[in-house]
């Protein structure tokens, strides 16, 4: 399913400096802004969603894959390869499309 009118964030590691949340914030802010007068969503997803150990294929959540050194993984239940990055990213997306659905 494509879901066209949909920006999902995952708002990760945003509370480190001040400023820097601030501005975070400020932009999403203003993209949401934008997005609602063309008639778009954006959806936040939790930061603590296990978006890059759940496999975006049959949704099992791998405990070993919580090392940020490890960049790609074959799930123990279907057997399918994933890059860390590109499968955190179909998470984020099914989360956020899972969210506006709700």
């Amino acid at each position: 399913m494509i879901f066209w009118g949909l920006i999902s964030l995952c708002m990760n590691c945003i509370k480190t400096v001040t400023e820097m949340n601030r501005l975070i914030h400020d932009i999403t802010d203003k993209l949401k802004y934008k997005l609602e007068k063309i008639g778009k969503i954006l959806v936040k997803v939790d930061r603590f969603f296990a978006s890059s150990q759940t496999c975006s294929c049959c949704g099992y959540k791998n405990p070993e894959t919580k090392d940020l050194f490890v960049r790609a993984w074959d799930c123990p239940e279907c057997g399918t390869h994933h890059d860390r990055d590109v499968n955190a990213a179909m998470n984020i997306r099914n989360e956020g499309m899972r969210l506006v659905s709700a």
